[in-house]
């Protein structure tokens, strides 16, 4: 047991083992996004995909469209390869925060490509549309037309929604059937 203390202690005394005393950690927030209202004149929504249009009465029958909390990444965003598979974000939850430190959960509900004035192509692949609603919980409000975007810290979040999931056949032939998953807290693999 002594020798144990000297061995540790005499490295930390050299200063040795100084590097190894500060530990950074990831932090899981990702910090680079954008949020852009997609109601706003100043925005151009290019490409507009949705997950449940397949499914009679979506936006009664879907969670997130029920409770109008509703949002959209890039195309190139909404395939995640997890090495071994594809999976589709459609209705994922996204825990958004803004500038008025509102948190905002939002589900994925399809893809946009959107472009305002000013954006690049990594802006743009970086934007996340909402509707005006989510956007003026995430800015305080402030409704001015030239303020249809705004920096945001984003989460990939899974918590119960205190509702069962479902699943409904989208097609179905002889040796095929198509399904959808709805209302789950995380991409079913």
């Amino acid at each position: 047991m002594i020798s144990l203390i000297i061995l540790f202690i005499v490295p930390h005394t050299y200063g040795v083992n100084s590097q190894v005393l500060t530990t950074q950690v990831e932090s899981l927030c990702m910090t680079d996004f954008v949020v852009v209202n997609m109601n706003s004149p100043e925005v151009n929504i290019r490409n507009y995909t949705l997950c449940y249009n397949r499914i009679p009465n979506y936006e009664i029958n879907v969670h997130g469209y029920n409770i109008k909390s509703l949002c959209f990444v890039h195309p190139d965003y909404l395939i995640v390869n997890k090495s071994t598979l594809f999976l589709n974000r459609c209705g994922e939850w996204l825990q958004i925060i803004g500038p008025s430190e509102n948190i905002v959960n939002c589900m994925v509900a399809g893809s946009a490509d959107i472009g305002t004035a000013d954006s690049t192509l990594a802006i743009e692949r970086r934007t996340i549309g909402v509707y005006s609603l989510l956007y003026k919980r995430l800015t305080s409000g402030v409704d001015n037309t030239k303020n249809y975007l705004t920096q945001v810290t984003m989460f990939e979040v899974a918590f119960d929604l205190g509702i069962p999931p479902s699943f409904y056949v989208i097609y179905r032939n002889e040796s095929s059937v198509t399904i959808q998953f709805t209302d789950h807290n995380r991409p079913p693999e």
